[in-house]
């Protein structure tokens, strides 16, 4: 798991962004609010250039929450997430929440990312437990919308 700093957690209170849910049921159906405040954390940490999710500055911010022997495999899902989000928002076109309208990309770029992650991590850096064997297999299951 990335490390999340107290500024980080500052940020997202400012964003109005429990983006994270507390009803695990929720990842798969993500709200309005979700990308909203997905977007305002990449905006207020200069991830996003020209209404895009600017890959260079999001590899930058997350290379620096994972340890050097993760940086591989983390660049890997960057690479191929970013793009793929980016593209899949413009399809979608802007998500609205209480009377505003949010770029989709940077929270389609989280969960991709993420669940690559979790599904290319090498086996001698995975955490063996059931509860990540479980979270694991919900990437599995949630990152086929993204292959």
């Amino acid at each position: 798991m990335p490390k999340i700093s107290d500024d980080d957690k500052k940020l997202m209170k400012e964003c109005k962004g429990d983006i994270s849910s507390e009803d695990e049921g929720e990842h798969d159906k993500p709200k309005g609010k979700h990308f909203c405040g997905a977007a305002c954390l990449f905006e207020k940490s200069n991830m996003m250039k020209d209404g895009s999710v600017d890959q260079d500055a999001f590899k930058k911010e997350i290379l620096a929450r994972y340890p050097d022997n993760m940086h591989p495999t983390v660049t890997s899902a960057i690479e191929k997430c970013v793009p793929k989000a980016n593209s899949i928002a413009k399809d979608m076109g802007n998500v609205e929440s209480e009377g505003q309208k949010c770029n989709p990309a940077p929270l389609i770029t989280m969960a991709c990312t993420y669940t690559t992650i979790q599904n290319t991590c090498p086996e001698d850096l995975k955490v063996k437990s059931d509860e990540c064997d479980k979270r694991r297999a919900k990437c599995k299951e949630i990152s086929k919308k993204f292959d």
